[in-house]
């Protein structure tokens, strides 16, 4: 369970980081700044939220991603933020970290007989369920099963396309809440925290995230795996982690975010 500690600890820590001379604030979207829906096309931005990443990024010296799992065509929709980050000064990164700013190269026809292969199973596996379906990336097939209402058939379904579609050789498998993706190009969360890093000289990198996908971001924060002592991992939710700081809600993501535009941008915070 998350606590008052729990965030104040968070606060002391995000303090800490808005003192750094380049600053990357990264955000997961589903779970992390969007509550998970049913349908994830429905899925929108927690009210406050767009507000918080507008005043981090008008601020000098201070780099903003939104880090998804969706390709960055479907996350700029849902999330009402342009591709170009010329616009609002936020970076979408997409697919896990695969896509950044340009266009990632098309598949080759291996690696695209192989995503219609995977689909092609794990569709098997969705349809005789209702409120089980599949979602299409450029590079990978996503099993969804958060809409079936026992959890024993939610298990039962992620096991079968672990068993079968995930283990084929050239096959990347990603588990998070109630989903399954499988991709036949490898991306990380962390490796994209890297490149932002690189490229801005960042001293600080501060990355919220609620799922098992974002643990790869969380694994390259901080002095002991070659970031920066004012890193700061924060987990929302509950469950295990390797981030080293957490809070409890979307809501407390997007006071958080609020503390640190305010103290980076010398005002009080609220």
């Amino acid at each position: 369970m998350t606590s008052e500690t729990d965030l104040l600890t968070t606060r002391a820590a995000l303090d800490r980081a808005a003192r750094a001379a380049h600053l990357v604030v990264a955000c997961d979207f589903d779970g992390t700044l969007s509550p998970f829906v049913s349908d994830p096309e429905t899925s929108r931005l927690a009210p406050g939220a767009r507000e918080a990443l507008d005043a981090l990024a008008a601020l000098p010296a201070t780099t903003v991603l939104l880090v998804s799992g969706r390709d960055r065509t479907t996350l700029s929709r849902i999330s009402e933020i342009p591709t170009e980050s010329a616009a609002t000064g936020i970076h979408l990164v997409g697919q896990h970290g695969s896509e950044l700013e340009s266009k990632p190269a098309a598949l080759t026809e291996v690696e695209a007989a192989l995503l219609t292969e995977i689909t092609s199973r794990l569709e098997a596996i969705a349809l005789p369920h209702e409120g089980a379906f599949v979602e299409y990336k450029p590079s990978s097939a996503v099993l969804h099963v958060r809409s079936l209402p026992r959890a024993e058939d939610q298990e039962r379904l992620l096991s079968l396309a672990l068993e079968g579609p995930a283990v084929r050789d050239g096959v990347f498998a990603t588990e998070g809440k109630a989903v399954l993706e499988l991709a036949v190009r490898e991306a990380s969360k962390g490796a994209a925290l890297q490149t932002f890093r690189e490229r801005t000289g960042a001293e600080s990198v501060v990355f919220f995230g609620d799922d098992v996908t974002d643990e790869k971001g969380f694994a390259v924060l901080g002095s002991d795996h070659d970031g920066s002592a004012l890193d700061v991992g924060i987990k929302v939710g509950d469950g295990p982690t390797v981030a080293g700081y957490r809070v409890a809600s979307i809501d407390e993501v997007v006071v958080s975010l609020r503390h640190l535009a305010a103290v980076r941008g010398g005002s009080k915070p609220a």
